[in-house]
């Protein structure tokens, strides 16, 4: 199902699985690399207005680029140095 507010350019996709088989979480989770990858070709981002998050997260260095990734991780450490404010969500864990 697809569904989204398309005036400021968000599309939701929605696949639905049976969340106990572990084939159809498999194949949801490629259809998802799928379908990000297709939006940043299509020179749009695999974020919403609800952010990052742990599901995308992995998506942020070929989304901004390594340096940009370095600039946002040293805006976090200067922020949260322990690491303990909503840790994993952006991508940005210290390296």
């Amino acid at each position: 199902m697809k569904y989204g507010h398309i005036g400021d350019g968000n599309l939701h996709v929605a696949l639905f699985i049976d969340v106990m088989n572990a084939d159809q979480w498999e194949r949801l989770s490629q259809a998802a690399d799928r379908i990000h990858r297709a939006a940043m070709e299509l020179g749009g981002t695999v974020s919403s207005e609800h952010g990052i998050g742990l599901a995308r997260a992995k998506y942020m260095p070929e989304q901004v680029g390594e340096e940009a990734l370095q600039v946002m991780r040293s805006i976090k450490r200067a922020l949260d140095p322990l690491g303990i404010l909503n840790p994993g969500k952006m991508g940005l864990e210290m390296r």
